[in-house]
């Protein structure tokens, strides 16, 4: 699941959110798409990633002594929503059908 995400989804959410930022004249910053972080956080278990409502949540602490709490723990600053479920649904539906069988 990991490779397939990083080989055709995330290509494919990065090339919309950079479309979407150059039509709004904004500069998008993805810095978490380092492939070393992408590969040492994907198998981490969820409580890692998710916590209590907040997510980020091992960021959070990593940066909790550099950075003001007002800063770590803010809700009223949200990223790009990812497509909807349905313009997706085929790449997920083909990742199934091919992976489904071993898992």
């Amino acid at each position: 699941l990991a490779h397939y995400m990083t080989a055709s989804s995330l290509p494919h959410l990065l090339k919309n959110g950079d479309r979407s930022s150059m039509a709004h004249s904004i500069e998008a910053r993805m810095p978490f798409t380092d492939y070393r972080l992408v590969d040492f956080l994907f198998p981490l278990p969820a409580v890692y990633k998710i916590r209590n409502g907040w997510t980020k949540w091992l960021l959070r602490l990593a940066v909790e002594d550099l950075l003001p709490p007002e800063i770590v723990w803010r809700r009223d600053k949200l990223g790009f929503a990812t497509p909807p479920w349905s313009s997706r649904r085929e790449l997920w539906e083909r990742w199934w059908h091919n992976n489904a069988p071993r898992c």
